[in-house]
């Protein structure tokens, strides 16, 4: 095959945040807003890439397989290349050229939507048929092992699904089940306007304390956790509050799915908004804007629950509106 495409969506966390590092629920709708990389194969092992987002970095070419960090885009494109090379997969020169409509920074996962497309365009360039689960791995380990962010698998198991449809992850077992989005509930995203990274700040420390969380309760995940308050309890601070975050907001996630499924709209609200304030107060992953902007929102008329979605620290508010039956 001499030309390939790939394509990832960016996705909405409806509800199950920071849980998938934790082996956890999430919630996740996948959205039409997507990544497209179109490739073609080279006679030389050089990749020459181009994005649509950064049009004055013109073409940017290295040899194929080749791994060196920049701190720009260009890493996500030269960790596909140099981790399907070391997988077998595809290890030629190509041309890519990649066009997106998520806006970065946005919480809408476009990163993980990137390293979906580019993983799909590179494999079927190399001729090679990968199953979802697959791509997803992949797609996670371009931006754990080669970009430095260490993020989980929910938005790459969402930047694999259909437009529009919403899935409950759990992590633990990496299995997935389809949850309807009823009409009567309107998902709204609202971008705060302040862009976030994952690779750097609070989100890292977040997992960091996560991990430590584990390594004193004497667990490999807090999935492992339940409801032993005492044991939380006895945690140092704030690692006892991030803990509790985490227990009860997979407890929200099996709840909201099941609001959905139930035509609950305004059920569905209520744990979103929990979410939020769970985020904000034990978490510590929200921001005085971020707040705001829910605050706002919960005031308006028809709107059943709002939270920040995303690893935090900037990114976007998911609003649930009572839709039209």
């Amino acid at each position: 095959m001499t030309e390939a495409t790939g394509t990832g969506f960016g996705r909405v966390n409806l509800i199950g945040e920071h849980t998938d590092y934790n082996l956890g629920l999430a919630l996740p709708m996948t959205l039409p807003l997507r990544v497209d990389v179109q490739a073609s194969l080279r006679s030389d092992w050089q990749v020459a890439a181009r994005s649509g987002l950064f049009p004055e970095d013109g073409v940017v070419t290295f040899d194929a397989g080749e791994w060196g960090r920049e701190e720009r885009w260009t890493d996500y494109v030269r960790g596909a290349s140099a981790l399907l090379a070391r997988e077998g997969i595809f290890e030629h020169g190509a041309s890519l050229s990649i066009a997106s409509d998520i806006p970065p920074g946005a919480g809408l996962a476009s990163s993980a939507a990137m390293c979906v497309a580019l993983v799909q365009a590179l494999s079927r360039l190399g001729g090679v048929t990968l199953e979802p689960m697959h791509i997803a791995r992949l797609a996670r380990a371009i931006e754990t092992d080669f970009v430095g962010a260490p993020v989980g698998l929910m938005d790459q198991m969402a930047a694999t699904g259909q437009p529009g449809r919403a899935q409950l992850i759990d992590f633990l077992e990496e299995s997935t089940r389809a949850v309807k989005v009823p009409a009567s509930v309107e998902v709204e995203i609202v971008d705060s306007g302040i862009t976030h990274a994952n690779r750097t700040g609070g989100y890292r420390e977040r997992r960091e304390e996560c991990a430590r969380a584990c390594e004193l309760l004497g667990v490999r995940s807090l999935r492992e956790v339940q409801d032993d308050a005492r044991a939380v309890d006895r945690l140092p601070a704030p690692l006892s509050k991030r803990v509790r975050h985490v227990i009860a907001e997979n407890i929200r996630v099996r709840d909201a799915a099941a609001a959905l499924e139930q035509g609950d709209a305004a059920a569905f609200g209520a744990l979103l908004t929990a979410s939020h304030i769970s985020l904000r107060d034990d978490f510590a992953v929200s921001l005085p804007a971020i707040d705001a902007i829910v605050d706002r929102a919960l005031e308006q008329p028809g709107v059943l629950g709002a939270r920040l979605t995303g690893g935090g620290f900037g990114g976007s508010v998911v609003v649930v509106k009572r839709g039209r039956v």
